[in-house]
């Protein structure tokens, strides 16, 4: 009780305003950085609820859950566990990643955001979200692998949504079409095989207005063997050239600056297109390199849509397996490789829903991933018996566990199932472990 004060106290002392921490003339600490900072000047850092903290923010970028675009998952967070999510995902240059929380049943407004790309191993912070926000977007400049952590402050409690999700990074050159309407790729062979497309087409009307990508300037216009009719126009803050070939007229002169959306000329079959219908080749060159894929930076993936009733059902409850054999996993996908085998009867405790899966946490701790058909809520005793002495309830089925209270000897001991040696028991309307035994 009394440490459950100290750490109040300290937490207030840190949310009211702690701003001294000294920082380097040039250095910009992200929210998360300032938070740990401050922690850690308040000396929280040495009691378990910071100490916890500060390890799940570690941990988590060196055990992240793999996923793959577009992503949700409802999770309940414990203060007591003191969690972080964090996820690793691969990215293409050209992708708008955006990052969405939204609050279920949250007594906080401050989520921590944080974008990191990995770099052999080590974890380079590239992006985060502003204080107090709850989303964060991000142009991805290269190929990698990324990972994203998503972090409560201290004392938080409740039930919320992360949403993993991308946009087109860049607008579309043609009205009224998106990249469905892309129907040569990128790589696909050209002349029997002795060349690749360096860019996609999206064939339209002749005279269809061809259109600007991204504010830039206009760097060159002419006529070639294999484009017929070309426009070259430099983006200079993103470091890239788009071509776009094949026009039936150009509308725009080198020098001119355009912004996104002007008509620089019109859709044609110049060139070599001559015995094709008409159609825009689109092409994107960075600065250096030779052309890259622009079809990445026109796709865009839909916002999943989770289950808000499945939601307030599952999160925070414990349930257990059903079938005689369930394979826990490492991450929400058949791909992945089980981490082990369960068998019936195994008690879960769910923490987050992603579509058909489930995180769960066993009883000593670990997290993974089951099929949510798998299992079903614990809400039925399977049998009661009168201790003969006073037992007490931890959090966790191990000796060393902290407690929660002691069970009643005066009424019989319901359990609602077992685990190795421990019983799962309710205290209050919360469910603890005893020490199984008379």
């Amino acid at each position: 009780m009394h440490k459950n004060i100290l750490y109040f106290t300290i937490l207030m002392f840190i949310l009211s305003g702690c701003k001294n921490v000294q920082q380097g003339l040039f250095t910009k600490q992200s929210p998360h950085e300032e938070y740990e900072a401050n922690l850690e000047e308040a000396g929280l850092n040495n009691y378990r609820l910071g100490h916890n903290w500060l390890h799940a923010a570690s941990t988590g970028l060196s055990n992240p859950v793999d996923v793959e675009i577009p992503f949700s998952e409802a999770l309940i967070f414990d203060f007591k566990n003191a969690p972080a999510a964090t996820y690793k995902l691969l990215l293409k240059e050209g992708q708008n990643l955006h990052i969405l929380v939204e609050p279920e049943q949250l007594d906080t407004s401050h989520i921590f955001l944080d974008l990191f790309r990995n770099n052999n191993d080590e974890a380079e912070r590239i992006a985060y979200a502003k204080k107090d926000s709850l989303r964060l977007n991000y142009k991805i400049k290269r190929d990698g692998e990324y990972l994203i952590r998503i972090q409560p402050e201290l004392m938080t409690q409740g039930l919320f949504t992360i949403y993993l999700f991308t946009n087109a990074s860049l607008d579309f050159p043609v009205p009224d079409k998106d990249f469905t309407s892309i129907s040569s790729f990128f790589g696909d062979p050209r002349e029997g095989g002795n060349r690749n497309h360096e860019g996609v087409d999206v064939f339209a009307p002749r005279g269809t207005p061809v259109l600007a990508v991204s504010p830039g300037r206009i760097v060159r216009t002419g006529t070639n063997r294999l484009g017929g009719k070309v426009i070259w126009a430099n983006d200079t803050e993103r470091g890239y050239n788009y071509y776009y070939a094949h026009l039936d007229s150009q509308l725009v002169k080198p020098g001119m600056r355009v912004s996104t959306g002007d008509t620089l000329g019109l859709i044609g079959n110049t060139g070599n297109a001559i015995t094709t219908p008409p159609h825009l080749h689109f092409g994107i060159y960075a600065y250096g390199r030779r052309s890259i894929d622009p079809y990445v930076f026109f796709h865009r993936t839909e916002m999943p849509v989770t289950d808000s009733v499945q939601i307030s059902q599952l999160a925070g409850k414990w349930t257990t397996t059903t079938a005689p054999q369930t394979n826990f996993r490492t991450a929400p996908a058949i791909a992945v490789n089980v981490d082990t085998v369960l068998t019936a009867n195994t008690p879960l405790l769910v923490k987050g829903i992603a579509g058909e899966w489930l995180r769960v946490e066993l009883p000593e701790g670990k997290d993974g991933f089951v099929y949510e058909s798998l299992v079903k809520p614990i809400d039925q005793a399977i049998h009661k018996y009168q201790a003969a002495e006073k037992k007490i309830i931890r959090i966790r089925p191990t000796a060393s566990s902290p407690a929660k209270g002691f069970a009643d000897t005066d009424e019989p001991i319901a359990v609602y199932n077992e685990y190795n040696s421990w019983q799962l028991v309710l205290y209050g309307n919360e469910f603890g472990w005893i020490e199984a035994g008379s």
